[in-house]
């Protein structure tokens, strides 16, 4: 699934193999995040939901969807930076 959808929804419930719901209620923003950090396009973020995972295809970048999520609630210069409350 691609994260970087023109869907206009910002929440969305998402269902792995295992049946652990995930809410990526802010995942527009937490992949702006991500891709900011690592310094590359949103459209390069890809989210595997067997691992709940987001990834760059053909690399080793890998991160839990959790850990990028608190990271992104933590980082108050970006958001600062970004405009975003």
């Amino acid at each position: 699934m691609f994260l970087n959808q023109s869907c206009s929804k910002d929440s969305v419930t998402m269902e792995s193999h295992n049946k652990t719901v995930i809410n990526l209620e802010n995942k527009t923003e937490v992949v702006k995040f991500f891709a900011y950090a690592l310094n590359v396009s949103e459209r390069e973020i890809k989210y595997d939901s067997l691992s709940q995972e987001l990834f760059i295809p053909n690399t080793i970048v890998r991160e839990k969807y959790s850990r990028v999520e608190k990271e992104y609630n933590n980082a108050n210069i970006y958001k600062a930076q970004n405009n975003i409350k």
